[in-house]
């Protein structure tokens, strides 16, 4: 029975260590402050925009995409969230879903099927052509996405529109400085 009793502590210990590493966006644990988040971003190769409304913004190239928006999300001078927004450039439904597509295979290969993967139109019907799909975009009539739960974060990739424009939306979560933020946020309740 004391046997048991330590096996079963050991794999408790193991599993709270497992669950408490970072998630990682580009091989860089999503941690530590802004500024120094920030400075690992350089080092990868992305450039420095401006802090909007608490959110550092750098562009750069991701997962074979140009020009990409990445927003750097804190709380209480932790980094928690890292988004990346991917700007459709042609104004045409099937590419974007292609884009999208493909990008949603990466993420399924390297981290298994998705916990929630949705497609619905919130129109009387489904739009049946690119045209008609690309205006319920654009006036959020969609919700395109798939959720991946790991035990470090979760990973969430959707089409929205933000101002008109249609973008691939892909965003980090990681857990233990979201758990963080959620606590403390209790803390005001």
């Amino acid at each position: 029975m004391k046997q048991l009793f330590i096996i079963l502590a050991t794999v408790i210990m193991t599993v709270d260590v497992m669950a408490e590493g970072h998630m990682k966006f580009k091989g860089v644990e999503i941690d530590g402050t802004p500024k120094e988040f920030v400075q690992k971003m350089k080092n990868k190769g992305f450039t420095y925009v401006k802090n909007d409304e608490g959110t550092e913004l750098m562009m750069g190239d991701f997962a074979g995409e140009k020009n990409c928006i990445i927003g750097i999300v804190s709380s209480n001078n932790k980094v928690a969230k890292v988004s990346v927004i991917i700007p459709d450039e042609t104004s045409t439904w099937s590419l974007l879903y292609h884009k999208y597509s493909t990008l949603k295979e990466m993420l399924t290969k390297k981290y298994g099927e998705p916990t929630i993967d949705k497609e619905e139109w919130q129109g009387y019907t489904t739009p049946r052509d690119d045209n008609s799909k690309m205006h319920e975009l654009r006036m959020n009539r969609a919700t395109i996405g798939a959720f991946y739960e790991l035990p470090e974060g979760s990973i969430e990739i959707s089409l929205f529109s933000m101002q008109m424009q249609c973008c691939i939306l892909i965003s980090y979560y990681d857990a233990a400085n979201q758990q963080t933020a959620i606590e403390n946020a209790m803390d005001d309740l």
